[in-house]
């Protein structure tokens, strides 16, 4: 049996094999944290997004609830947590904001601390199965390079915190259900507030998979009150977190119809570009890149040498029925794994190219499923299981070390399966990127900025959105529209029409730049404004500006 110390050397040097292979994949400029260019270089906007919700929010006033921003869509509020800024980390670094530079990010650091956690806990999952280190550190190596973390790292690098799925995970197989009911709660009091506060849908995937965890505990302990109990204070937790970082404030559209963005059946084989072994195959539809799952050729491999050990050696396990009977927990983790993946595909069931059902979503139902509507996310619990399982049976059903020598093997395979796409995304975020840029950068404009309050964009562009945030922030102005996981879109719509109908009556908007483009130029015409080219877009002034092309 290890002890602490053993477990503790264990997490401490997969989290290290985890930072390194982190550096090796990503380079150490993203640790740079007053490098942002790299951010700006990135093809898809969403890094973007959790950059500047993370900019405007510092910026922002303290207000309550503490995760407001409130120059990012002037003149209403918005919480940091619809711009996936991790609140609970933007909290930690506002408070540090006075002695932290102008130009600062945490991202890299953020996508560090992920991978290593994610190694570290995961190596306690598997020392916990396996009961040998190596087995443990050499799957550790595999979860940090999962495909699906380097899918999201960068990219929507907040979901690339896989620790807070195994977690829950760990304290499962930990036996945590036969603690006191004064440390469960407190246990899942923590881990809920964190787990909502870096992303609602790390936390929703940790609440269910306790609730397993917790099914096994009332079936061997035959209490229901302390499951209750703990059930409340998961809950209750999550609520609060919610509620402190202003997930309900204002009018914010909370609920969407499911769909598009679910996993396909063929997720655990397709590799979406990242294999240098198998072609990718086709998806029902564009979106469910959300519902990514792909395995990896390592994992894989490992997979079937367990199955055709088990088939070669252990008949009895060839009778599911029976086995389940006599495992409780293989069989509460068996019906997790099927739940995740049944859920992640809902309500689309799909192979390849083809739409074989739709699932109605009558009522509450499809409200749930509405709030979450990239259900495919849910099948990383899923991805999860088989990891863990492939290596645990490894380690059991192949002894003096020759599962070690099969481990590393299958392990050295998964790294170079998925090395086309390391270097890829490598190359991505080191090399040379232009400094961010706006449309608004121009002299004749920066040298009177101190004329201009707000940056009101007319159009809806996320590009063009995500450089205009960014020298609003530079300068000190406010935005009044944004990209955000929740939208206003209707809030915003109606400021539009206020200032419109303003500027016709007469009213002074003289600290306002208005963005434009030429095929909304004319609804903005005989509002007493001076239009002038400035790049790819038309700006519209109270006063003139010098220097500048005249937009008639």
């Amino acid at each position: 049996m290890e002890t602490k110390r053993d477990k503790l050397q264990i997490f401490l040097a997969s989290a290290f094999i985890g930072a390194a292979l982190f550096i090796a994949c990503y380079g150490v400029g993203v640790l740079d944290v007053t490098n942002v260019d790299w951010i700006f270089g990135m093809a898809d906007p969403d890094i973007k997004q959790h950059f500047l919700g993370w900019c405007h929010y510092r910026e922002s006033p303290w207000t309550f609830p503490i995760g407001l921003i409130s120059t990012l869509s002037y003149p209403y509020k918005m919480s940091v947590l619809y711009t996936d800024s991790m609140p609970l980390v933007a909290f930690f670094f506002k408070l540090l904001s006075p002695v932290l530079p102008h130009t600062f990010q945490y991202l890299g650091w953020y996508g560090l601390v992920s991978t290593a956690l994610t190694g570290g806990i995961g190596a306690l999952i598997l020392l916990r199965l396996t009961h040998s280190r190596i087995a443990a550190m050499l799957g550790s190596a595999a979860f940090c390079i999962a495909p699906h973390m380097l899918q999201r790292m960068f990219y929507h690098t907040t979901l690339t915190a896989q620790w807070l799925i195994l977690i829950p995970i760990l304290l499962w197989l930990n036996d945590t259900w036969k603690k006191s009911l004064k440390e469960k709660c407190l246990i899942w009091l923590v881990y809920s507030f964190v787990a909502v506060t870096i992303h609602p849908y790390l936390f929703a995937m940790g609440a269910f998979i306790w609730g397993f965890s917790a099914l096994e505990e009332l079936i061997r302990s035959k209490k229901l009150i302390p499951v209750i109990l703990q059930a409340i204070c998961i809950v209750g937790s999550a609520l609060l977190g919610l509620w402190l970082m202003g997930a309900f404030y204002g009018e914010v559209e909370q609920v969407y119809i499911a769909g598009g963005y679910t996993a396909n059946l063929n997720t655990f084989l397709n590799p979406i570009g990242k294999s240098m072994i198998f072609p990718d195959l086709p998806l029902q539809n564009g979106l469910q890149y959300e519902g990514y799952g792909y395995l990896g050729a390592g994992i894989l491999l490992l997979i079937l040498i367990d199955i055709t050990r088990i088939i070669i050696k252990n008949k009895k396990a060839l009778h599911p029925v029976r086995y389940c009977k006599e495992h409780l927990r293989f069989t509460l983790f068996m019906a997790a794994f099927i739940f995740f993946c049944a859920f992640s595909v809902f309500p689309e069931i799909t192979l390849n190219t083809k739409l074989f059902l739709t699932i109605s979503q009558p009522g509450v139902i499809g409200d749930f499923f509405g709030t979450f509507r990239s259900t495919g996310r849910f099948i990383w619990p899923a991805v999860w299981i088989l990891y863990i399982g492939a290596f645990t049976l490894c380690a059991r059903n192949f002894k003096n070390n020759a599962h070690i020598v099969i481990i590393f093997a299958c392990v050295l395979l998964q790294f170079y399966d998925l090395s086309g796409a390391i270097a890829e995304k490598y190359s991505d975020i080191n090399k040379e990127h232009r400094k961010a840029h706006s449309d608004l950068d121009y002299d004749e404009v920066t040298s009177k900025i101190e004329r201009y309050k707000h940056v009101v964009m007319t159009y809806d562009d996320n590009i063009e959105m995500n450089n205009l945030a960014y020298f609003a922030y530079r300068y000190g102005l406010t935005m009044n529209n944004f990209y955000y996981a929740r939208g206003i879109e209707e809030l915003i719509a109606l400021q539009l029409e206020k200032y419109n109908e303003g500027l016709r009556r007469g009213d002074d908007y003289s600290d306002c730049i208005f963005v434009l483009k030429e095929n909304n130029i004319d609804e903005w015409k005989n509002c007493g404004l001076n239009f002038y080219y400035i790049d790819n877009s038309i700006i519209g002034v109270k006063e003139p500006l010098d220097g500048l092309e005249k937009a008639e």
